[in-house]
């Protein structure tokens, strides 16, 4: 009683302290991620990471934050300002919703702390934990649209409040336009119960905040690129790409008849649903509007909402949201269940419509059905009114054993996942970290080309404290933009795609078992008519192997006379690499199971070697990067147990296996491994 007296008396001091308290747990305790790859590509464009010195351009986000972001970084980068700016608008959303859960003074305490405690654990943790900027503008938007359907229609009001509520609002657009649409149209029902209670002034001060926020940050956007055709030209583009990527129109657009009128192969397809689509003539705005006309609208069954309960987190948080609404329900009256039935139906609608109509990923259904939850647990003042029928004992007994126990499930569950999440993403970050300063070792002053989350850009954290020490070159939404076109001037580069094919110092990343090696060599035999496979030169950790490539290469083949390898090259261009006998420690042999395993050191650098080749008959059967550890080998011979010097080919006939031979290829020379027995 205590408790809920120093609630009831202070609940905005008490939230503000309490959201201020769970920061600092989250911080100090928590290993947050971003969950996409856009807020990573966010954070190294304003920090400077992707471009070579912090830019505004955040695309997604509204130019002022990236114009003040960037400033942020221009002063010190010692403090991770795009995280700050997410955390920041978390905790105030977070202050002002527990705010509201303190300040009802409709029931007990305990019928709010209860299910709040659960709702925290499987929305409100799972949010700051994957930190993710679409998240954080609906979350805003909520609380501004919460705040006010709460207090608007009190009696006496602080005229801060309408202001206050409209500028959360307003803001959530700052962050995501698209965000602040869905706030606004989830939000109707409840603006719609309420708004006969809230005096028209005050709608009138939301939605004039509202309004000057949205049109003052539409005219900052409009004069900043004002003038900048390259920019508009680029925004236009984006805007009709984005209307494909990740929704079913990508997935109607392989149809070959789709693919002829577009002019398409399907290497050309492959390589822009994989976020390499450069060429400006081939993935022009006018071919990607007439893939939109051909596709239409293609929908998803509407079973596909049902993808967000697979799996046992999305069950616990539909549990949840059940026992908040049974917790509602038995506190309503006749009036509160219609808003209480409306407001429920009219987000399965949306819901359902988004996951049909768009992807509807975690990240997006999360911060939706955290909204809904808020609700349940809220009860706007000015849409479920005042009045509070108790219910029967025996009926408020069964929701609070409802809500009690959908509780303990969500503690039960999402806890030690968050625990174990932290522990996991810690560990990607120092993989991460390891990685960059691995390909620093590859080549210091390399150009890498990071495709798509290739380089291990996901899932990098907030807290990253070190500076990535390897130029990085994106491919991702950004690519086309000036400052793309700008960077790729400034590292000399004409032609990202020849570059990658020809130029020793541009590398591409990709992991082990990514197909776009395979479609990179489709595109390019196709539109520069070079033919052959990406040629391995490292292989690297992030949280599993990462093949390194540097260069397209036709083919080996071996010249015992004159004792040499020859190298032909994807452009024609022929390197002879002697045969020696001295610089490389190393063996292989055939397994019964037919693979050639084996492993080799560069005894001279006390590294593994560039690459291996095999031929047979003189001709390539095969190139690969050493990719797997041989610990013992490596300690015996002065290298790191973890160093990658093993090599494991697989698949091959009994005639290659016999008569196979392979070479271990170091920087200008390639010496051949003797054949073991073990």
């Amino acid at each position: 009683m205590r408790a809920e007296h120093a609630l009831a008396a202070r609940p905005a001091a008490w939230a503000i302290r309490l959201a201020l308290l769970y920061t600092v747990f989250a911080l100090l305790v928590l290993t947050p991620t971003f969950e996409s790859n856009d807020d990573v590509g966010m954070m190294f464009i304003a920090d400077g990471t992707f471009y070579g010195t912090p830019q505004p351009h955040l695309v997604f986000q509204h130019p002022v934050v990236g114009v003040v972001l960037a400033t942020l970084y221009g002063w010190t980068t010692s403090v991770n300002w795009y995280a700050a700016w997410l955390y920041g608008l978390h905790a105030a959303a977070l202050a002002v919703f527990l705010y509201l859960v303190f300040a009802d003074t409709r029931t007990r305490l305990l019928a709010r702390l209860v299910p709040l405690a659960g709702f925290g654990s499987v929305f409100i943790t799972w949010m700051w934990l994957n930190l993710q900027f679409t998240a954080v503008a609906i979350t805003v938007g909520a609380a501004g649209v919460l705040l006010f359907s709460s207090l608007g229609a009190r009696a006496r009001l602080p005229a801060a409040v309408p202001l206050l509520a409209g500028a959360l609002v307003g803001v959530s657009a700052f962050v995501r336009w698209r965000s602040f649409q869905a706030v606004l149209l989830l939000a109707i029902p409840v603006l719609v119960a309420g708004a006969r209670r809230i005096p028209w002034r005050r709608h009138a001060w939301f939605g004039a905040t509202i309004l000057v926020v949205v049109l003052s940050g539409g005219a900052f956007q409009t004069l900043y690129y004002a003038g900048d055709d390259a920019w508009h030209d680029y925004f236009e583009f984006n805007s009709v790409r984005g209307a494909i990527h990740s929704t079913e129109r990508m997935t109607e657009a392989r149809d070959p008849e789709t693919l002829a009128a577009l002019g398409w192969s399907r290497a050309d397809y492959d390589m822009f649903r994989s976020w390499f689509y450069l060429d400006e003539d081939l993935y022009s705005t006018e071919r990607l509007e007439l893939l939109v006309d051909e596709v239409g609208l293609p929908l998803r069954h509407p079973t596909a909402v049902l993808d967000l309960a697979d799996g046992l987190d999305r069950f616990v948080r539909l549990a949840v949201l059940g026992g908040l609404l049974v917790a509602a329900w038995a506190v309503s009256d006749r009036r509160s269940g219609l808003v209480l039935a409306a407001t429920t139906i009219w987000f399965i609608v949306v819901v359902t419509a988004l996951a049909m109509a768009a992807r509807l990923p975690d990240r997006i259904a999360v911060p939706m059905l955290a909204y809904l939850g808020m609700i349940y647990l809220i009860r706007p003042h000015a849409a479920f009114g005042d009045r509070y029928d108790p219910p029967p004992v025996w009926a408020g007994r069964a929701a609070l054993g409802v809500v009690i126990a959908t509780s303990l499930v969500a503690f039960g569950v999402a806890w030690p996942r968050t625990a174990a999440d932290s522990a996991r993403w810690n560990r990607h970050n120092d993989a991460f970290i390891a990685s960059m300063h691995e390909l620093a070792e590859v080549d210091p002053g390399g150009v890498f080309v990071s495709w798509g989350g290739s380089a291990g850009t996901l899932r990098v954290s907030p807290e990253l404290a070190e500076r990535v020490p390897v130029t990085l070159l994106p491919l991702g939404w950004h690519q086309r933009s000036p400052m793309h076109t700008g960077r790729l001037a400034e590292l000399g580069i004409d032609d990202l795609y020849d570059a990658i094919a020809t130029d020793e110092r541009v590398y591409l990343t990709l992991a082990a078992d990514e197909p776009e090696a395979r479609w990179y060599v489709a595109y390019m035999a196709q539109h520069y008519g070079y033919t052959g496979f990406l040629r391995p030169t490292a292989s690297v950790d992030v949280d599993g192997r990462l093949t390194v490539y540097d260069l397209l290469i036709a083919s080996y083949s071996v010249d015992d006379d004159r004792g040499v390898l020859v190298e032909v090259r994807g452009d024609g261009a022929q390197v002879e690499l002697p045969i020696v006998r001295h610089g490389v420690a190393g063996t292989f042999s055939a397994s019964p199971e037919g693979r050639l395993v084996g492993w080799a050191v560069d005894i001279e650098t006390l590294r593994p070697v560039d690459r291996i080749v095999v031929t047979r008959d003189g001709r390539l059967v095969e190139v690969l990067a050493t990719a797997y550890l041989r610990p013992g080998e490596a300690a015996a011979h002065g290298l790191a147990e973890d160093a990658r010097i093993g090599f494991v080919l697989g698949d091959l006939d009994g005639a290659e296996l016999a008569e196979a031979r392979v070479f271990a290829v170091r920087s200008d020379s390639a010496v051949e491994l003797i054949r073991g027995t073990g």
